[in-house]
């Protein structure tokens, strides 16, 4: 299954307050789940989303995220969102 309908089912069935998702390809830290789950219920942000500040992926994959993430911003007018695509 590829990452869209699986975060689909997996947010259809979730059944908590908070959801958190982490992708499998081990670039996130998951200790940093605690201070995102903090942000979300101390200081009551709808959303908040993880940055691979140091990726680990080659050239060819690093040059289109960020041609794609830049796009993205511009589109959606969300200046803040550093990486869309990010699994944290």
């Amino acid at each position: 299954m590829e990452k869209s309908p699986a975060l689909y089912c997996g947010f259809a069935r979730a059944q908590g307050n908070v959801v958190i998702t982490m992708d499998a390809d081990l670039q996130d830290n998951p200790e940093e789940i605690t201070e995102l789950y903090r942000m979300i219920t101390e200081e009551k942000y709808d959303m908040v989303s993880g940055w691979k500040k140091k990726r680990y992926d080659p050239l060819s994959k690093t040059i289109p995220t960020k041609l794609f993430n830049a796009t993205a911003r511009r589109v959606s007018g969300i200046k803040n969102l550093h990486d869309f695509n990010c699994g944290l």
